[in-house]
């Protein structure tokens, strides 16, 4: 049997302001990238800022196993009407996503093929853990958003 891989903590701070940016601009699209596992930390914010504005987060796991963990989260914590699950690569995923307002990305995944591929709103903030995009420049590491 399959053992399950506990998410990597991440600071509490971190985590609600995953939640307040989406929420606060009103965003409608977020997508949350993992490599392995059920639901993170990070995709619980999104829930909870897609329950605010009555959007969506579309999780992406790679793993069969992974996803039927995460669906049993999502159901157990009432999370089904905003919380859509992807199998499959995640590059192959993100890339046929259309407007991406806001995306939260692994930090071990490679966050600039990410940067290249998705079709990210103009006005939205795609952010990788602890780092923030700024997709007109496409520049890793700049504290500036759009």
């Amino acid at each position: 049997m399959r053992k399950e891989r506990a998410s990597k903590l991440i600071e509490p701070d971190y985590t609600e302001y995953i939640s307040a940016l989406p929420a606060g601009k009103r965003i409608q699209l977020m997508v949350d990238v993992g490599p392995s596992g059920g639901i993170s930390p990070s995709t619980l914010a999104l829930a909870a800022a897609a329950q605010q504005t009555c959007g969506k987060v579309i999780c992406v796991r790679h793993e069969q196993a992974d996803v039927g963990v995460a669906r049993r989260q999502i159901e157990t914590l009432n999370l089904t009407g905003v919380a859509e699950l992807r199998l499959g690569r995640s590059l192959q995923v993100v890339e046929q996503l259309r407007n991406v307002d806001f995306a939260v990305v692994d930090h071990r995944m490679e966050c600039w093929k990410f940067v290249a591929i998705v079709d990210a709103n103009p006005c939205g903030y795609p952010t990788k853990d602890n780092t923030f995009i700024d997709r007109k420049k496409d520049i890793l590491n700049n504290r500036r958003l759009c």
